[in-house]
């Protein structure tokens, strides 16, 4: 069956891992098979990062035995802002679209968003936001003697105030060992959860995701 030149747009979703890229192409087939083949090549790269600046405040310390200071528990309150980077770059490569043997016309793509282009039949996404955002959390203790400590921390930020629809969290478990008067070393385990979307008028990342695994690092007290 064959037919003559038809506009059309050729919407197609894209999964990598914990992303989805919705990308709407627009533009014209010319006579010839109805046959559709795209295919192509997707490169993705993500880079997040973020610096607290916030302060905390000590609600209390409980001794776990009667007329002992320790061992004892305690509980401190995290808030503040929070720094945040995030960097995306996309590149879809769209030169090998073909319906039948007839290629598709590509030249009818429109874009406005200034992160955006289209060269050499690829696709080009490059997105940066740099910002503030609030951030609530606490921190519970565990003093096992002067020396040794366990803690557990949890917070929440951006709550979808700032940009890009942006909430993130942290947790970590941490083991700490006070090494002198004022350094401590600390051995354990965090986790980093994002969620955020963010895109100009062709293509659209929803992001959802964690980031974990062992750490290691020392502090410094006053």
């Amino acid at each position: 069956m064959t037919f003559g030149p038809v506009d059309f747009t050729l919407n197609k979703q894209i999964h990598i891992g914990g992303i989805t890229i919705n990308v709407p192409i627009p533009g014209t087939i010319g006579p010839g098979n109805i046959t559709l083949t795209p295919s192509g090549s997707v490169k993705y790269i993500s880079r997040l990062g973020n610096l607290d600046l916030g302060a905390r405040f000590l609600v209390g310390i409980w001794p776990l035995k009667d007329k002992e200071p320790l061992p004892a528990v305690s509980l401190e309150l995290l808030g503040g802002p929070r720094f945040n980077s995030i960097n995306q770059y996309v590149r879809i490569n769209l030169s090998t679209i073909r319906v039948g043997n007839v290629p598709i016309d590509l030249r009818k793509f429109s874009l406005v968003g200034k992160h955006e282009i289209i060269k050499s039949g690829s696709y080009v996404l490059s997105y940066t936001n740099q910002y503030f955002e609030p951030f609530l959390g606490a921190r519970l203790g565990f003093w096992r003697s002067q020396k040794f400590l366990v803690t557990i921390m949890a917070d929440t930020g951006g709550f979808g105030l700032v940009a890009d629809d942006h909430v993130d969290c942290n947790c970590e478990a941490m083991v700490g060992y006070r090494v002198s008067k004022h350094f401590y070393t600390w051995i354990g385990y965090k986790a980093i959860g994002s969620w955020y979307n963010l895109g100009q008028n062709l293509v659209q990342i929803d992001f959802s995701g964690w980031a974990h695994g062992p750490i290691v690092g020392t502090t410094y007290t006053f």
